[in-house]
Parts: C-alpha cells; sequence; structure tokens
C-alpha cells in the first residue's frame, strides 16, 4: 500500500489533488473488503496520502550535493547508506530495504522490482560496493532499517524526518524525502549521458513515458546553472 501511494504520487505522472483523491478511493475500496468479511484487518489503515496544496515539490541532488552528503554525518548510519545507494543505483526505497546479499553479483547488484516485476540489474561503483560494508550472509539483509526497539522497519515518515534533519546539517536547503535518491539518479543519469533510453532501461521502468519526468528535470537544472552564470555587464 506505500508503494501504490509513492507510484501515484511519484511515478505515474498524475498532478495536483488526483494522487490523493485516487488512493482515497483505493483506501475505501479495502474498508469495503473488511466491511465483507474479506480482509481481516485493512491493510492501508493509518497511511495517508493528504492534499496539501501548501507542500514543497520534492527535489532532486547533485552529484555535488550527494558528495556533500557523504561527507556529513547522519543521525542513522544505515539510513545515511540506503540512500545514498539508492543516489547511485535508482532503486526505490520500498526494494532497497529488502535487499539481500545474495542480489549482489560480482560488482553488480540484481533485484525483480516489485511494481514492474522487472529484473534490474545495476552495476557498482567501487565506492558504493565500500558503503555497504563487509559481505554477510545470503538471505541477510544489506541494510538494517530496523528499529530497535520494535525489530519492524522504521516508519517512511520516520526515515524521511532523519532525511530532513541530516540535508539541513549539510547546509542543503531542499526538500529531500527517501524517494528523492531514485529522482536524483534518473535526473543525474540522463543529465550525464543525455541517453534517455539507457536511463529508462536502468530505472526499469516500462515505458519511455515514465522516464520522460527525468528529463524534464534535468533540464531544468542545466537552464537553472546557465542562469547562475555572471553577467557580462
Amino acid at each position: 500500500c506505500v508503494d501504490f501511494k509513492e507510484y501515484l504520487s511519484d511515478e505515474c505522472g498524475l498532478n495536483g489533488e488526483t494522487p490523493a483523491n485516487y488512493f482515497a478511493r483505493f483506501r475505501k475500496v479495502l474498508k469495503k473488503a473488511v466491511d465483507d468479511g474479506i480482509f481481516i484487518k485493512n491493510p492501508a489503515e493509518g497511511i495517508i496520502n493528504r492534499i496539501d496544496k501548501n507542500s514543497v515539490k520534492k527535489d532532486v541532488l547533485t552529484s555535488d550535493e550527494i558528495k556533500k552528503l557523504f561527507n556529513t554525518t547522519c543521525g542513522n548510519e544505515e539510513i545515511k547508506k540506503s540512500f545514498l545507494f539508492g543516489c547511485f543505483t535508482g532503486f526505490r526505497p520500498s526494494d532497497i530495504y529488502k535487499l539481500k546479499w545474495k542480489n549482489v553479483v560480482g560488482d553488480s547488484i540484481q533485484m525483480e522490482q516489485s511494481k514492474t516485476g522487472v529484473v534490474n540489474k545495476i552495476k557498482l561503483k567501487p565506492e558504493i560496493i565500500a558503503l555497504i560494508g563487509k559481505r554477510g550472509k545470503p538471505d541477510d539483509n544489506i541494510f538494517n532499517i530496523n528499529n530497535p526497539k520494535t525489530g519492524k522497519l522504521i516508519t517512511l515518515n520516520g526515515i524521511n524526518t532523519v532525511l530532513d534533519n541530516w540535508v539541513k546539517k549539510a547546509g542543503i536547503e531542499k526538500n529531500i524525502t527517501a524517494y528523492c535518491s531514485r529522482h536524483s539518479f534518473g535526473t543525474n543519469i540522463y543529465l550525464f549521458s543525455k541517453d534517455i533510453k539507457s536511463a529508462s532501461q536502468l530505472l526499469g521502468h516500462t515505458s519511455l513515458e515514465h522516464t520522460i519526468k527525468y528529463v524534464r528535470k534535468a533540464e531544468q537544472l542545466e537552464n537553472d546553472a546557465i542562469d547562475k552564470l555572471p553577467g557580462f555587464i
């Protein structure tokens, strides 16, 4: 349900209030299923997709900002490592938190994406291999994002709070959430390669339509860079 909410908000091209409205309808269907005895408990309980007209649109990080974050301490080093991993692989946060050591084959990582079923294989840069650390047992998780008190995965809100504090500590004035690692990867891949097909394949998209938003964001960053150049007068 969390994955579906993120999909509506970030990937399927919906704008404005539509993602929240669609998820609200989805919640009603699940509630009806509970009322009819099909489900014992509503799996979307506690997952809220509020309409906030004043909310800040999610940002992406430049390569320099990612380096700055790498050199900044974080309140939770596992969340830091998993986020940086996403910036260099483009895996969705929900997939990253489930990655196991058996998914690492040589200098690459491969995993079937939970949303699309597409097997995504990404080459890992040496510094990323060093970042994830010593190899564990095949079925061990690469990242330990569990709450030590409950043993369960830290909530998305909890992860985003850690990220927000970390980003502010690094002096970066952007609205960064867990999903921004994937956004940053897609944008930077296109920014440096100008190859939309390769960017789409690396992101595991089933259609180029999903990749277009990264192209637009990359072009926006380029225009912003040009605007910052000093004038001649």
